[in-house]
């Protein structure tokens, strides 16, 4: 449940600022909340979001979750229906092998720029990364998440490009739904494909990196893609 302090309620004994946070803050920390939800797969695709039980689980009123709610929508995360509300956006085959075939090519374009514009900080970054990264399993959940997307992210640190960094991490976002679906698959070894990404990197072999990135989503599409006919 979200913390509320009065929305519009408590000043300060001056009669300037309020105490409390005001209802932008609160609809964007419940935007962020519900967005975690989905992206984990704790709110499950296709799940019909009814508005008087999300009142009761994030403990606000209806029209904070509506305008979250409609953010959700705005990005795809949320479908919007006049007659049956918000549901999760359901996870397609088709989507998948959509969303794969971009990432893989803008992931491989973040990587040419940013080997060609890594110094010793995005090394030192990246060791630091992996390091910690390395400490978590998928199945650990939200501290795995976190290190694997910021490590996908300090790979293509140095790419100076603001809009392709803005589509890599959307798509990012949209693909974790699915991964959740082959989490600890004993096919695979995730923390090798990621130190043989890092050290694919670290000897700035820019070619080595792009396809093993490519083999990386690609794997992971195709597990989750076998998981949709067991």
């Amino acid at each position: 449940m979200v913390d509320q302090s009065p929305v519009d309620g408590t000043y300060r004994a001056d009669g300037t600022a309020p105490l409390s946070k005001t209802r932008s803050t609160l609809t964007d920390q419940i935007w962020q909340q519900l967005r975690n939800d989905v992206l984990s797969g704790r709110q499950s695709p296709g799940k019909r979001l009814r508005l008087d039980a999300l009142k009761e689980e994030y403990g606000v009123g209806f029209s904070t979750l509506r305008e979250a709610l409609w953010r959700l929508s705005a990005e795809g995360l949320v479908v919007s229906n006049s007659r049956k509300g918000f549901q999760v956006s359901p996870v397609l085959r088709d989507e998948l092998i959509d969303m794969t075939r971009l990432r893989i090519l803008l992931e491989q374009m973040a990587l040419d720029e940013a080997i060609q514009n890594g110094n010793d900080e995005w090394e030192a970054r990246l060791l630091s990364t992996f390091h910690r990264l390395s400490k978590y399993k998928q199945t650990d959940g939200q501290p795995w998440d976190h290190w694997h997307k910021t490590f996908h992210n300090d790979l293509v640190w140095p790419c100076r490009s603001p809009v392709l960094q803005q589509l890599r991490n959307q798509l990012h976002d949209h693909s974790r739904r699915y991964r959740h679906a082959v989490r600890n698959d004993p096919n695979r070894d995730d923390l090798g494909e990621h130190r043989a990404l890092l050290d694919a990197c670290l000897e700035r072999n820019a070619q080595k990196a792009k396809a093993l990135m490519a083999q990386h989503l690609q794997l992971t599409t195709d597990l989750v893609l076998a998981s949709f006919d067991r």
